[in-house]
Order: C-alpha cells, then structure tokens, then sequence
C-alpha cells in the first residue's frame, strides 16, 4: 500500500481524492478507446479492449452514462453512445469462419444465446437511450428480452443459467448479467412480468449459492452433481451484490419481496 501511495504522490504530487481517482479512470478509458484490428489465420480480433460487444464494455457504458448523469459532463455519455453505436453499425461485417466457433469481432450480437451477451450491453443500450431521449436501440432491447425470458437456459425451477462450459451450469456471474438488463427493462418499460422474474433470480441464486457458514457465494453450481463448485471467489460475490443493489433499487419498499431480497 505505501508503494502504491508513493507512485500516486510520484505521478500527481500529492494522493488523489476518490473523485480525482474516477475522473482520472473515466478520461484514461476516453483517450485509450481505438478502432483497431488484428488478424491471423484469416480470423479477425478486436485490438483494443474497449471496442468489442462483451460484458465489459457494457458494465462500462452504464458507468460511463452514470458518471455523466453525475458531473453533467455529456463527453462521458457520448463515449457510451459511440462506443455501442460502433458495435450496432459493424457486428453484420465480420462472417464467421465455416467450421469455427465465432469469436470474430462483436461475436455477442451475431449469437446472442447467452446473459454473456446479452445483459449488461443491452441494458446500457437503456441508459443511452434515457440520455440521449431516443429510440434508436428498441429493436436490440427488445431481442434481449425476448431472449432473456423466452429464449436463455433455464432450471426447470425458473433459475437462469448457461450452456458452457458444461450445461445447465449455474454461475453467479450471470445474476447481474441478467439483472443489468432485467431492472432497466422493468423500470424503462414497466414490465412486471420481467420485475418478478428478477425477484425470482435473487431467490434461486442465493438457494444454490450461498453458504451460511462462511456467508458468502460459491461461484458455480452444477446441475448434474447437484452441487457447488469453484470458490468463494470476490468478484463473483461482488456480481451479486450489486445485482441485489440494483434491483433493491426499483422495488417497492413495501412489498414483501424487497424486504426477502
């Protein structure tokens, strides 16, 4: 710690504040995004790490479109609007390889089979769309969830999950992967349908997750062992907390799912 401490006192001459530490984060993210290519073998890849369709990138647009709403500074909206706009515009250029699995660039909008590519991109398509008071990703958050309620793997409990590596495998990364998108649909949309739906996730994932002893979640759950697997790995728990967060954040306070969740 006291060597990070030093390198920070080094760079900026004194330790930054948190909302030095952010802004610093947000405008590396604005001067570092690229549209850039390799290829090898006749396959093509994303260069740079903030250009590609993957949950990443979503979780960062929404963050993006947070930090705007905070400072009312509308370049960190912008950044959102055009680094998902670039997607939107280009995922149709790239055909997969006959006989190869595609992971050519912006493979998630050509699959879109799994909360992978589904969760966080489009639920920041919502936050674009707020901010900037258009229509133009209806389409897209439509087919999202359409997919998510119709067309994602499910327990036959209701409990979502996905078909890789191993089938009917339940990881809980993909609580927030599916609430990302599923509390935005419920608030932009009044869906309560989907709203119930998220509730639902909370309660499976923490009958299958949660280890009272240790209090905190497994990673995984496989269905064909019945059992947990993987760790008790932080970020996977930090999946579900802020999945937790956000859908705490569009229940009433009254209901008596909001107090269970």
């Amino acid at each position: 710690m006291l060597t990070l401490i030093s390198l920070l006192i080094a760079a900026y001459g004194s330790v930054l504040t948190d909302a030095e530490l952010v802004q610093s984060v947000a405008d590396k993210v604005l001067d570092a995004y690229k549209v850039e290519y390799t290829q090898q073998n006749g396959e093509y890849r994303c260069a740079n790490k903030y250009l590609n369709w993957h949950y990443s990138t979503g979780i960062l647009n929404s963050a993006m479109i947070e930090y705007a709403d905070f400072t009312g500074d509308r370049k960190y909206a912008e950044y959102a609007r055009k680094q998902a706009e670039y997607c939107l515009a280009n995922w149709e250029r790239f055909v997969p390889i006959p006989g190869i699995e595609d992971w050519q660039p912006f493979y998630g909008l050509r699959r879109f089979d799994e909360l992978d590519f589904v969760g966080t991109q489009c639920g920041a398509l919502m936050d674009i769309a707020r901010w900037f008071d258009t229509d133009a990703y209806e389409a897209y958050i439509r087919r999202a969830a359409h997919h998510i309620s119709n067309g994602q793997e499910r327990l036959p409990d209701g409990t979502l999950v996905r078909k890789s590596p191993e089938k009917m495998t339940l990881w809980a990364d993909d609580l927030y992967m599916g609430l990302s998108f599923m509390v935005r649909y419920a608030r932009t949309y009044g869906d309560d349908a989907i709203l119930a739906d998220a509730v639902l996730q909370v309660d499976r994932f923490n009958e299958k997750l949660w280890d009272p002893k240790k209090k905190l979640y497994w990673h995984a759950w496989y269905s064909g062992t019945q059992t947990v697997a993987g760790a008790f790995w932080g970020r996977c728990n930090a999946w579900i907390l802020k999945a937790t967060s956000e859908l705490l954040s569009v229940l009433n306070p009254a209901d008596e799912a909001y107090g269970r969740v």
